[in-house]
Formats: structure tokens, C-alpha cells, sequence
């Protein structure tokens, strides 16, 4: 069977079992979007799926793009102008930035669940692995969704599996983007390629020759967990029976780095993927079993989640 097949099914089995009707889904007219429209087609089938294109002060080829992919599969779409809504906010022709380009990707989502909720559809999202990994997507905006049918796909992966659904040319040669303003690429605002970030993804630390932009990719891992992980909810009955600091790591799990003058700043390694990078002044957070380094010494928090040593 091949990939595309196995996907498909497995979003067809999701939609049953959710007793929905169909799947709905923003093409943006990159590669993504392209793609999980193909498999949404192959699993529910044409009249079931629902293609909107909502631009906000879009670059207009995005447009074009977006329309080529529908008319590809064949697909029916909405074209719907949400720029109004948009300007209704204070301080946007003044003040942009990452604020105002999240804004744009939550005013689509919540457009999106509309038409989700009157048809009875599930919302498709089109975020990949190595966008995700990174924390490259906003939170409650294209992040927010029912089903990620190429979440565990590369960037890689997603381009070969964009063949093999017979996405345009176009499609495939265009340069990522989220069009959050113009000229904007995906590669250029994260400060490496895919490339990179899949080679690092699937261990292949050779294939990045800069060793900084190692660091920078576990840096972005870090710093992103809050948004690839459930809401944190208070155990507020262990902690009243038990005492907060016994299990609440933000509490009592605070580690302090300072410079050093052969390591540099502090660092912390989580899960075996290598020594993250703390600036300093940061305060992590390591748990019991976490291999740390101060002053050039690997060290193991042990107990209460407290470093030993010089930490």
C-alpha cells in the first residue's frame, strides 16, 4: 500500500469515527496544503471536502496558487475576504510583526471552524514534522485543528509524497512560505533550510556543516514545547495533600548557569539529543534522570529535581 493510501485511510476512520460529514481545510497555495487537499480527496471524495482561501493581505500569486491546486483535484472552494476583520483591530498599520502575523493565522482558523461546525466537517490541519518539531506555527491559529494527516512527515517527505499525489509543478518549485508579510520564506525567517532541520530530525548531524545553527534548532525545540504539548492542568489535590514543591518542577526545579570560560554558557540536555543551549540569566527546567552540564562536568539531577554540584 502505498503512503498516500495508508494516510487516507487512516483520515477516512478518523471521520467516521467522529460521526462528521466531511473535512475542511485553508489552502494557502504552498506545498502543505496541496498535499493534505489530495489526501483529503482520496479519502472522503470530492463532494465531501471544502477548500477555503482567505486572504489577508495575501500576496496575490498565493491566490493563483491556491486556485491552481483546487482546480487540480478537482475540488470546490470558498473564496472569502476576512481583511475587514482584520483591520478591525487597533495598531496594525503601526505595530507589525509577530503579533499581527499570528492574528491573521487565528482569524483564519476560527473561519475555518465555522464552516466546520455548519457542515459537520472535521478541520484538516497541513503543518509537517519539522515545522512542528520547531514550533514553527501558531498557536490556536494553523495549529489548531482536529486532524494533522502529515504531522509525522519531514518537510523531506512531504515533498516526495507531493509526487506521488501528482501536485503541480508549481507547487512543488515554489519556496515555502507562510506569506506573513512580503518576500517572506519560511527557510529565511528560521535561519536554516529544511533541509537541515530534517537532517538534524532524523540524527544526520553531519549533513549541517554550521554548528550553530545546531544549537539553534534545539533552541527552537525548547523554547516550543508549550505549544506541541497539552494544556497543563494544576493537580490541585496532590499539591494541596502532598506539598507543591514535591511536584511542581517549576517550583522547585530551577537550574542556574553561569558563563564559563572554557564551556560558555550553561547547558542542559533533554531526551539524548544533545547539549541545548541556556542564554544566560535563563533558568531551566531539569527533572530526575537529566544529564547536565556546569563548569564543564556532566552531572545527573537526582532526587527532589535539584542539580548537585555548581548549578
Amino acid at each position: 500500500m502505498k503512503l498516500s493510501d495508508s494516510i487516507s485511510l487512516w483520515i477516512k476512520q478518523k471521520v467516521e469515527n467522529a460521526g462528521a460529514k466531511g473535512v475542511v481545510l485553508g489552502l494557502s497555495g504552498g506545498i502543505d496544503s496541496a498535499v493534505v487537499a489530495a489526501l483529503a480527496k482520496k479519502a472522503v471524495g470530492i463532494g465531501n471536502v471544502l477548500c477555503l482561501i482567505l486572504p489577508i493581505k495575501s500576496n496575490p500569486q498565493d491566490e493563483v496558487d491556491a486556485t491552481l491546486v483546487a482546480k487540480s483535484l478537482g475540488l470546490s472552494i470558498n473564496f472569502l475576504n476576512i481583511e475587514p476583520m482584520y483591520n478591525i483591530f487597533p495598531f496594525l498599520d503601526t505595530r507589525q510583526g509577530l503579533a499581527s502575523s499570528n492574528l491573521k493565522a487565528r482569524l483564519r482558523m476560527c473561519t475555518i471552524y465555522y464552516y466546520a461546525n455548519y457542515y459537520n466537517y472535521l478541520v484538516l490541519g497541513t503543518g509537517n514534522k519539522s515545522e512542528i518539531s520547531i514550533g514553527y506555527f501558531t498557536k490556536y491559529g494553523d495549529g489548531g485543528c482536529d486532524l494533522l494527516p502529515i504531522g509525522d512527515l519531514t518537510k523531506t517527505r512531504v515533498y516526495k509524497l507531493a509526487k506521488e499525489l501528482k501536485i503541480p509543478a508549481k507547487i512543488i518549485k515554489k519556496a515555502p512560505s507562510a506569506g506573513l508579510w512580503e518576500g517572506q520564506t519560511d527557510e529565511g525567517e528560521m535561519g536554516f533550510t529544511y533541509k537541515e532541520l530534517d537532517a538534524f530530525i532524523d540524527n544526520k548531524f553531519g549533513v549541517i556543516k554550521v554548528k550553530t545553527k545546531i544549537l539553534k534548532i534545539q533552541h527552537m525545540m525548547m523554547k516550543a514545547y508549550h505549544k506541541k504539548n497539552p494544556i497543563p492542568v494544576c493537580p490541585c489535590g496532590i499539591i494541596h495533600m502532598k506539598g507543591m514543591d514535591r511536584f511542581i518542577p517549576e517550583l522547585n526545579g530551577r537550574l542556574k548557569f553561569t558563563k564559563t570560560k572554557k564551556f560558555g554558557p550553561g547547558y542542559i540536555q533533554k531526551g539524548g539529543v544533545g547539549y541545548n543551549p541556556v542564554p544566560t540569566g535563563q533558568t531551566p527546567i531539569a527533572a530526575p534522570g537529566d544529564k547536565i552540564r556546569t563548569y564543564g562536568v556532566d552531572r545527573t539531577v537526582y532526587g527532589k529535581r535539584k542539580a548537585k554540584g555548581n548549578a
